[in-house]
């Protein structure tokens, strides 16, 4: 009972100081200052609010937010955390606009004059993760402040609710066997995945964001590279298989023979260097005793310190030569698990494990695909994948 009361205790404290304009946040946002004399509220920085309402009338217009990003960023408009860091309030530089960060601006509610908190929280006291809370769970005071555009063309932005896509509790897991492995070529980022009409579509999300960071504007159904991907894999193995079957017949039965030798000869350095020990040990109590004089201790300490040393030196080398051969071994094995894999390879009985054996990952570019393969002795692979 007391937890329920402080807690509503609290958050009655937080609605009486954003009902008195009260801006909590230490970076106020973009298109607004702090008050000098009352930091907790919000003036609007002239310069900077007229490029938000720019954003909304260009978004009234029928642009969309990447159309609204390349017009700021032809016309080297500050972005807002290059405007921030010149005002010396935040540590980050974002040299360009994004869909995205044009998406943040017209979707928040600050700038019709309204004041929004309780956007997160915290997953619990043990952790400082925290999770986004759902619209209708968001504390809003109206008219805390002076508005940078009118409820009208806030409205008329968002009216019907369709502006931006589907929220991400909409959004359902999109499963892919490769989908994870997949990659854009041009900007080395991974291929984001969404539903289009059933079917799963590939785009590069940098691209999305803006051209400025990838120019790579293709879009491609899942549904038709995977069996590309396959096909090539099986391919490409089975020529594998072919080109190397008695090589690694040859290559098994000198790697057993070798590795004999490698382990005999490092038993050898082991017997050397406990017997330059036994010896090292022998000198010391010699010179206890008397039977060996200080000189010549020194000298023939030396000697044996030069001997263990090579002695150590030649068995780390036999060592490494070991790990090699017992790595050859295991490429081997991992041979045979493959050659399974691709007798009986289809897309429904590929599993996540099965995949980590064939390639490390696949890069997609315009119209064509490259197949990065786990052997070091198989090439990269490109197809063609025109849709």
């Amino acid at each position: 009972m007391f937890c329920r009361e402080t807690s509503k205790s609290v958050k009655n404290s937080k609605r009486k100081k954003m009902q008195e304009g009260f801006y909590a946040c230490t970076t106020p946002p973009y298109g607004y200052k702090k008050d000098p004399e009352e930091p907790g509220k919000l003036l609007v920085d002239i310069e900077a609010a007229k490029n938000v309402k720019k954003i909304f009338e260009l978004k009234i217009k029928g642009l969309t937010q990447k159309e609204i990003a390349e017009y700021l960023n032809e016309r080297k408009i500050q972005t807002p955390a290059q405007y921030l860091k010149v005002k010396g309030l935040s540590p980050d530089i974002v040299q360009i606009w994004t869909r995205s960060s044009i998406a943040k601006i017209l979707a928040n509610r600050v700038y019709v004059g309204d004041c929004v908190r309780g956007k997160t929280q915290n997953i619990s006291y043990k952790t400082k993760k925290r999770i986004n809370i759902k619209r209708k769970d968001l504390i809003i005071v109206e008219n805390t402040h002076e508005p940078i555009v009118t409820r009208e063309m806030y409205n008329e932005v968002h009216k019907e609710n369709k502006v931006f896509g589907t929220t991400k509790e909409n959004i359902k897991k999109i499963d892919t066997k490769f989908g994870n492995y997949i990659y854009c070529h041009n900007c080395g980022k991974k291929i984001a995945k969404r539903n289009v009409r059933g079917k799963i579509n590939l785009y590069c999300s940098n691209y999305r964001n803006s051209k400025e960071l990838c120019n790579f504007s293709e879009n491609y159904y899942y549904e038709r590279i995977e069996p590309l991907i396959i096909n090539q894999i099986r391919v490409t193995f089975e020529k594998y298989f072919k080109d190397n079957a008695i090589n690694m017949r040859i290559l098994k039965k000198h790697n057993l023979l070798k590795m004999n030798e490698l382990i005999s000869k490092n038993k050898e350095y082991e017997m050397g260097e406990r017997k330059i020990t036994f010896k090292i040990s022998k000198l010391y109590n010699d010179r206890l005793s008397g039977e060996v004089d200080e000189e010549e201790y020194k000298r023939q300490y030396k000697q044996l310190l030069e001997e263990r040393k090579k002695v150590n030196s030649e068995k780390e080398n036999t060592d490494l030569e070991i790990a090699k051969f017992q790595n050859k071994n295991n490429n081997m094995e991992k041979i045979s698990k493959i050659k399974k894999i691709i007798k009986n390879i289809k897309s429904e009985d590929l599993s996540t494990e099965d995949i980590k054996e064939l390639i490390t990952k696949i890069e997609i570019g315009k119209g064509y695909l490259y197949i990065h393969f786990k052997f070091e002795d198989i090439e990269d692979k490109k197809i063609s994948c025109n849709n």
